[in-house]
């Protein structure tokens, strides 16, 4: 009987001491040690888009939970497609985000068009209209908080998957050039595999032929619609010189088809997606005349 007692005497003194451990935490642990910075990652806009790459501004929103706030001195992340590096950059202005509070950053970036073009291909294959991206960023403080001078911040957003204009040179007429017509045509390929369509306003468009510079420029006033999901031909009017036509017509005598030629389009993009609103394009097309028959013949078997 007596070591029942004194069994119980142990059972409770080992609740007391539990309970007055778990108030002890409670009381005295450290309140912030649970508590974590998080990011959240947008495409704020696309601000140019080349032949080569993409210029956009990534809109990042920092929340901070804590009751001290982060000196930041710089800030490298990079982002994955679909599990594929797709941009890798360093932000090296510092700023700062106040205890308890969130801050908007905007991130100057430019993705290379060569690193997004297979996975973009591979999408369309399978008829994906979006992509898992991971955003990661590396955070480097001036100031240690908890004892960390480093950050690493992970966001994983599913979003959708944004396509840039493909467009092709796709029909010229040879004799034009040889007769040296005052008024030339162009037709471009345009394919648009976003789920959204895209104007182009105000079109400018110079045509570049061997060693004549600006043979040919155009203007198109107003808007030009590439439907969703759409791959078509559109007509570029070009005015040319009739001196550097003759010229022109020398080198065709000498190279035949493959002379080579370069076209510029400059243009500002206008879309419901407010990512594209307001996008400058800037695209160079090159190739070689015989390219066109080729391409031309291609699109006459779809």
């Amino acid at each position: 009987m007596k070591s029942n007692k004194i069994i119980w005497w142990i059972v409770g003194l080992v609740v007391i001491l539990i309970l007055a451990f778990v108030y002890y935490k409670k009381k005295y642990a450290n309140p912030i040690s649970g508590l974590k910075p998080r990011i959240e990652m947008g495409i704020g806009k696309i601000n140019n888009i080349t032949g080569k790459s993409v210029d956009l501004t990534l809109r990042l929103m920092i929340h901070n939970p804590l009751p001290v706030g982060l000196d930041v001195e710089k800030f490298d992340f990079s982002i994955h497609m679909n599990g594929v590096a797709v941009l890798e950059d360093r932000y090296g202005k510092g700023f700062k985000v106040l205890p308890r509070d969130s801050s908007m950053l905007e991130l100057p970036s430019r993705f290379n068009l060569g690193d997004l073009a297979q996975e973009s291909k591979d999408q369309a294959e399978k008829g994906a209209d979006s992509a898992d991206y991971r955003f990661e960023a590396i955070v480097t403080l001036s100031k240690p908080v908890l004892g960390k001078d480093t950050l690493h911040l992970v966001r994983n957003n599913r979003m959708p998957l944004y396509r840039v204009l493909q467009i092709k040179v796709a029909d010229y007429d040879i004799e034009k050039f040889r007769l040296g017509d005052s008024d030339i045509r162009l037709k471009i390929q345009i394919n648009n595999q976003n789920v959204f369509p895209v104007q182009l306003r105000d079109p400018y468009f110079v045509l570049d032929v061997g060693d004549q510079k600006r043979l040919g420029e155009g203007h198109k006033p107003g808007l030009t619609v590439i439907p969703a999901k759409s791959d078509s031909l559109y007509e570029l009017p070009f005015e040319v010189n009739l001196g550097k036509i003759l010229k022109t017509a020398g080198q065709l005598i000498g190279q035949g088809k493959d002379l080579p030629f370069t076209l510029y389009i400059k243009s500002t993009m206008e879309s419901e997606n407010e990512v594209f609103m307001g996008s400058k394009m800037n695209l160079i097309i090159d190739g070689k005349l015989k390219d066109l028959d080729k391409l031309k013949r291609s699109i006459g078997e779809e």
